[in-house]
C-alpha cells in the first residue's frame, strides 16, 4: 500500500488515500492517530530546519485537544499548511486548501468517515510523486 523513499534524515511514503480512509474505519480511528504522526514526521524529515514541528504534539492536539476542540482545529490547519509549504517547495502544480482541510477535519470529529485523511494524503502524494520522480522511481 505504501512506496517508501529515503530522503534527508528520514523517509517519505506514498500511501493510497482511500486505503488510509478504510484502515481508519476498520481500526475505529486508531490508525488516524498513527497516520497523523507519520505524515507530520515525514514533513519534518523532508523539510529539515525549514519547518519546525513535533509530530507528537500534533497528535496530542487531535487526541486530548479534541476535548477543547480549538487545539485540534489548529493542528488540522497547521498540518495542511505544512503540506502546502512542501507542495510549493517541490513545485507541485496544485496545492491543498488548509481551510477545506479544517472543515473536513471538523466534520470527522464525531464519526468514522474521516474524509480529512484521503484529502491530505492525496495532496501529500502530489509532493512525494515529484520527489520519487527526481529519485528516478
Amino acid at each position: 500500500m505504501a512506496d517508501e523513499l529515503q530522503i534527508g534524515t528520514g523517509s517519505i511514503k506514498r500511501r493510497d488515500p482511500w486505503g488510509t480512509f478504510l484502515i481508519g474505519i476498520v481500526t475505529l480511528k486508531i490508525y488516524h492517530f498513527v497516520w497523523y504522526y507519520m505524515i507530520n514526521r515525514e514533513i519534518r524529515d523532508h523539510s529539515g530546519d525549514e519547518i519546525k514541528i513535533d509530530p507528537a504534539v500534533s497528535v496530542l492536539a487531535i487526541t486530548l485537544g479534541i476535548l477543547i476542540v480549538i487545539p485540534a482545529l489548529v493542528s488540522f490547519y497547521r498540518t495542511a499548511h505544512r503540506v502546502s509549504l512542501v507542495q510549493k517547495k517541490v513545485g507541485a502544480p496544485k496545492t491543498i486548501s488548509p481551510v477545506l482541510a479544517v472543515l473536513l477535519g471538523a466534520i470527522s470529529f464525531f464519526n468514522l468517515l474521516n474524509f480529512y485523511m484521503p484529502y491530505l494524503q492525496s495532496h501529500i502524494n502530489s509532493a512525494w510523486d515529484i520527489e520519487f520522480a527526481r529519485a528516478g522511481r
